[in-house]
């Protein structure tokens, strides 16, 4: 990636962040300014990153990953996105503390892998990488501090019976997975990632199961949660899919494990999205 276009890139991401804050600046005018930044920006980097790593540009992620496992970075991004859009649209305070655990558990692990385990496969002479880096950093953080600052809702009304076992089961597969590519990077068998990219499956698959792991957990007691998180699911479940399915038609194989889980998020969430 050229630095003017990623100059461009980080520039759309800001004029993005502008509009969101213009869009939604009465609904949100309540709460603490910290997080409202932080909602904007992040909703603003996971549009910009879903066209970028969607195209698959080459380095775009800050090392030469897979084309599949670029365009997966792309689906965490608009899934991301949508359910910052859907939080900031009808905020709440427990919707915005869901919000910003979808950018601390989306990025935060991200970062703590890469810097212990693959360090060495970034290309630190070139600005992509410090770049997304730093971005990560600021938006983990912010999240994290902002959600300590905030109120303890654990209680609230609860869904009906069917859609908690759906949540329980659907955190139940995410957490397996996200365990095992996130605290089991040596060793993946081919069902699980037949790439020749352990980055990938450790940051990428790994850091996506957990934020699904996350969203399911949060939603499963809270019934106003269950919008976001089925937006969530639905959007990372139909894209990832459509990312995978475009990488078997240039001929790369298909991650199974991968499949069914984005396949069961996709499922889970257009049901939820779709009741009343």
């Amino acid at each position: 990636m050229t630095l003017l276009f990623l100059l461009g890139a980080l520039a759309l991401t800001f004029a993005l962040a502008v509009l969101f804050a213009r869009l939604f600046a009465t609904p949100l005018a309540r709460y603490p300014r910290r997080s409202r930044r932080t909602l904007t920006l992040a909703a603003a980097s996971g549009i910009v990153g879903a066209l970028v790593w969607g195209a698959a540009l080459q380095g775009s992620l800050g090392w030469d990953a897979p084309g599949p496992a670029v365009r997966l970075a792309a689906a965490m991004g608009l899934s991301a996105a949508a359910v910052l859009v859907s939080v900031m649209q009808a905020p709440s305070p427990a919707r915005l503390r869901f919000g910003l655990g979808v950018v601390a558990t989306g990025l935060a692990p991200m970062l703590v892998l890469m810097g212990l385990f693959h360090r060495e496969i970034a290309d630190w002479s070139r600005p992509v990488p410090w770049v997304l880096a730093g971005f990560g950093t600021v938006l983990s953080v912010w999240a994290v501090l902002e959600m300590l600052k905030s109120k303890d809702l654990r209680a609230g009304r609860r869904p009906q019976a069917v859609e908690r076992v759906l949540w329980a089961a659907m955190t139940a597969l995410t957490g397996l997975l996200a365990a095992l590519w996130m605290l089991w990077p040596w060793g993946i068998g081919t069902a699980l990632w037949p790439f020749a990219d352990r980055a990938g499956a450790n940051v990428l698959a790994g850091a996506g199961m957990l934020a699904l792991f996350m969203m399911g957990w949060m939603a499963r007691n809270r019934i106003e949660l269950g919008r976001p998180a089925a937006l969530g699911h639905a959007v990372f479940g139909a894209s990832g899919l459509g990312a995978l399915a475009f990488g078997m038609v240039q001929g790369a194989p298909l991650p199974l494990a991968l499949t069914v889980a984005l396949g069961a998020a996709t499922a889970l969430g257009l049901w939820r999205a779709l009741r009343a």
